[in-house]
């Protein structure tokens, strides 16, 4: 175990192979041959450095040693410690952001994580993150977590109001990656038929309008269509009520385009406002 813990120790330090050093890490805590807390607690001089650089990798070990055991492996008690951790690393450096939402990502998804663990890692994020100034990647891991959240920890969030809502529509804001987007497009109607839109209604509907009609050339590279993009985009228009007096006008506005395909989109876009909304209301 001390071999196991020195080695580490070094390996963090000078930054290099640090994947297959905690694969082995992982291989003692997850046989009881080592604690995850004697893991961390090796780590202590490197995770309190006053070089970023340095504590940074001691983040990424901790990271990586946590994505190598079992969705169930933690009891609360160590959850909470180790959401906390997480929590205090997101504001650490902003060069930490990427790998602590790879940790978080994983740990949201974690058997024992609690309603309180959750709130926290939303208290944490929503002051402290720009989504549309990270890397496409590391947008695409903050769409994850929200999409695990929509599925099955709504509940946990909901009494947040309207300022969950703004975090979702506020991270959106300005995305322009299509691999990133058909991600929203599909999982926001989920969201939104299960979360109070109030005041926040119209603005809501104006992050995501401003991609109608969609303006997405497809090559031979692409792994997502045109097609794909757009009725999904409609679906997230039409998916609730609240959007109606806002999207038969956009409908009716686009329909007049010179473009072609902004004319069909229109059309498409009319036909799923008559499957969607109440002719009455």
């Amino acid at each position: 175990m001390t071999y196991v813990l020195n080695e580490i120790v070094d390996v963090v330090k000078n930054g290099n192979d640090i994947d297959s050093t905690c694969e082995l890490v992982s291989k003692e805590i997850s046989e009881k041959r080592l604690s995850f807390l004697q893991f961390v607690e090796s780590l202590e001089e490197i995770l309190t450095s006053t070089d970023k650089d340095i504590r940074l990798n001691g983040v990424k070990a901790f990271v990586a040693v946590l994505k190598k055991l079992p969705l169930d492996f933690f009891v609360p008690e160590e959850l909470d410690y180790i959401n906390q951790f997480l929590c205090e690393r997101f504001i650490d450096h902003h060069s930490f952001v990427p790998i602590v939402l790879i940790g978080i990502e994983y740990t949201v998804q974690m058997k024992n994580i609690t309603k309180q663990m959750i709130v926290r890692y939303f208290n944490t994020i929503m002051p402290h993150f720009h989504c549309q100034s990270q890397l496409q990647n590391d947008r695409h891991t903050f769409y994850c977590i929200l999409q695990y959240i929509f599925l099955n920890r709504l509940d946990d969030l909901r009494f947040m109001g309207p300022d969950f809502l703004y975090c979702v529509i506020s991270s959106m804001d300005g995305e322009r990656d299509p691999n990133n987007l058909i991600l929203l497009f599909r999982i926001l109607p989920q969201f939104l038929r299960n979360y109070p839109l109030g005041h926040l209604a119209e603005e809501t509907f104006d992050v995501i309008a401003c991609y109608f009609p969609i303006d997405f050339y497809e090559t031979e590279e692409s792994k997502i269509t045109r097609d794909e993009l757009a009725t999904n985009l409609s679906r997230c228009l039409t998916c609730v009520e609240e959007f109606a007096d806002f999207c038969i006008p956009l409908a009716l506005q686009k329909l007049e385009a010179s473009l072609k395909v902004a004319k069909l989109d229109s059309l498409h876009l009319l036909k799923f406002c008559c499957e969607n909304f109440d002719p009455i209301k």
